[in-house]
């Protein structure tokens, strides 16, 4: 996805870019920015990050 284009009910606009990454890419980001990952979570619920979960949740921790 480059682009999302969302219209409200007032037909305002927003236009922003969006770019979607692979749990795999994560990990590589976070090691390489100097986080640690503590837990993964597939939603708000805590529940285990997944292939069909909706949502992308970490908890990480900075190490030095």
């Amino acid at each position: 996805i480059k682009s999302i284009e969302h219209s409200f009910i007032d037909f305002d606009e927003y236009h922003y870019s969006m770019r979607m990454y692979y749990p795999h890419e994560m990990d590589i980001l976070f090691d390489e920015s100097g986080f640690k990952i503590e837990h993964k979570f597939g939603d708000y619920d805590c529940s285990p990050m997944e292939a069909d979960s909706g949502m992308q949740i970490y908890l990480c921790e900075k190490y030095w």
